[in-house]
């Protein structure tokens, strides 16, 4: 369990971190900079997030969960489609407001895992996913719409960052949201869900619920599943 002090030393030193990213940016950020920016010896700051690339994986994940606590415009949704469109809108948003630590999020040096603040916001969509899948309101397998929500959504912002912005973001943002949920998602009817045409999807989705097969059983049946167009 971590001191008092400890828990101490490590909020000043993450402060004093994210200080100098969005002041003279990632490069400053050295661990002989924060140490004397936090007065603290490097070995404190070593101790506790092992190096560099640790202490920048803390400052994003602790400016990610800040975000997710401090933003008041996020209201969930009983729809489970709209609540695609809330966290689709919400990733963006952050990213377009902090983009020192989305760039902090997905740097690729993590590759081919993720950063620690990118597990959280892979974890809630997976989640979101995986609800959509079981009440049946997906077109394709739920890895295809995981990775389909992130490419469009990360897309949209890398592309925001690297090209000259349109005058009406808002406007492009949507349309690309837009084409993400009619890929990935049903278009609900009488807000009912079309179960016959993606009854196998949803099978899959909930084929551990069964608890009837084998391990190696419901692995053969999911691939069977994800077989049916």
């Amino acid at each position: 369990m971590a001191t008092q002090k400890q828990t101490d030393n490590r909020t000043l030193i993450l402060d004093q971190a994210e200080k100098l990213l969005f002041i003279v940016g990632r490069d400053a950020v050295t661990i002989r900079a924060v140490a004397d920016a936090a007065k603290v010896q490097a070995p404190t700051i070593y101790r506790l997030f092992g190096d560099k690339r640790g202490l920048l994986d803390a400052v994003a994940e602790r400016g990610f969960l800040r975000y997710m606590d401090d933003d008041q415009g996020y209201v969930k949704q009983s729809d489970l489609i709209e609540e695609l469109r809330n966290g689709w809108d919400f990733h963006v948003k952050f990213g377009l407001t902090n983009p020192e630590l989305y760039a902090l999020m997905y740097d690729e040096s993590h590759y081919p895992n993720l950063s620690p603040a990118a597990k959280i916001a892979h974890k809630g969509f997976e989640e979101l996913i995986k609800q959509l899948a079981e009440g049946g309101y997906l077109k394709v397998n739920q890895e295809q719409a995981i990775f389909t929500i992130f490419a469009s959504a990360s897309g949209a912002v890398r592309s925001l960052f690297a090209l000259p912005q349109p005058s009406n973001v808002d406007d492009y943002c949507k349309y690309i949201r837009e084409s993400m949920v009619t890929l990935v998602t049903t278009q609900p009817v009488d807000n009912k869900p079309n179960q016959i045409a993606n009854a196998a999807i949803t099978l899959s989705a909930n084929i551990d619920k069964l608890g009837i097969l084998s391990s190696s059983e419901s692995e053969l049946l999911k691939d069977w599943m994800t077989r049916i167009k």
